[in-house]
């Protein structure tokens, strides 16, 4: 089969860059995701080596890759300090929580639209499935969730984004939670979120002593850190295995498919849920 069949050092070289997160080239990273046919044209171009598609897969394995998800990274944008510190303090607030001593939940908001990213599907040979896209996009769903890992999820809907109004009365109604638990067990509430402005509002600070005096304390992770909030996991798992794949004509539709899929989620998961509704305008 000749050396181009051969997986030399300096074909791996060539591939390595294009598998990895690291800057190269003078400074600049690859910003481009490539499967198994992409990198066998660049092996051809570049170092006149012809490989399989699926040649290239055996090999890399061999090599220890494997075709996984990639994501986007805020990591050079974090100050590394006060990532390393915030990280310390949660680390001490879990082992706290799994002694029972207090509970640690994480709060964070997203959005769902009508139009789901398509995934791949059944069909018959000679013939693809399809989406039409509905008549109208509509506005996005958006939710708001505090995650107690395998313990509770407590959630709110609404239309468009959250502001600060609808911020105020869903942490109102967690922070009487937290009063209940406070005369029940002596368990402080910790609710970790990001510093999103309706999270730091002079309206939300004006609250934060009267929350505090129910037993809620509320903790921010540092800008550009979302690896230290796990919640945003769960909102992957929700839009990836129960939104997927999916079209609906009307916001109440979508907001259906969400509630159903967070109670199935929770089902599964054997952890408690909760909504909170929004009293009507």
């Amino acid at each position: 089969m000749g050396k181009g069949w051969t997986w030399s050092e300096a074909n791996l070289a060539t591939v390595r860059p294009r598998l990895s997160s690291a800057v190269f080239g003078g400074g600049r990273a690859d910003l481009q995701t490539y499967n198994s046919r992409q990198l066998a044209v660049k092996l051809e171009e570049e170092r006149q080596v012809k490989l399989s598609p699926d040649r290239i897969r055996k090999l890399l394995k061999k090599k220890n890759y494997r075709w996984k998800r990639t994501r986007h990274s805020h990591r050079n944008r974090q100050d590394l300090v006060a990532r390393a510190t915030a990280q310390a303090q949660l680390v001490q607030l879990e082992t706290l929580a799994a002694t029972g001593q207090i509970l640690l939940k994480y709060l964070d908001e997203t959005g769902c639209s009508q139009w789901t990213p398509v995934s791949y599907s059944y069909s018959r040979v000679g013939v693809q499935k399809r989406f039409e896209q509905t008549s109208r996009r509509g506005q996005r769903v958006s939710i708001l969730g505090i995650w107690d890992p395998d313990e509770s999820f407590d959630y709110a809907l609404v239309l468009g984004g959250f502001n600060g109004e609808r911020y105020i009365e869903v942490m109102d109604w967690l922070a009487a939670k937290a009063d209940a638990t406070f005369a029940k067990t002596g368990q402080l509430t910790f609710i970790v979120q990001d510093n999103c402005s309706i999270h730091r509002s002079k309206a939300v600070q004006q609250r934060w002593p009267k929350w505090r005096a129910q037993g809620l304390i509320l903790l921010f992770i540092p800008p550009h850190c979302p690896e230290l909030n796990p919640i945003e996991g769960q909102w992957h798992q929700l839009k990836n295995h129960e939104l997927a794949g999916r079209m609906f004509e009307y916001e109440d539709e979508l907001t259906e498919a969400i509630v159903d899929g967070m109670i199935d989620r929770s089902e599964q998961g054997k952890y408690e849920l909760d909504r909170f509704i929004f009293n009507p305008a």
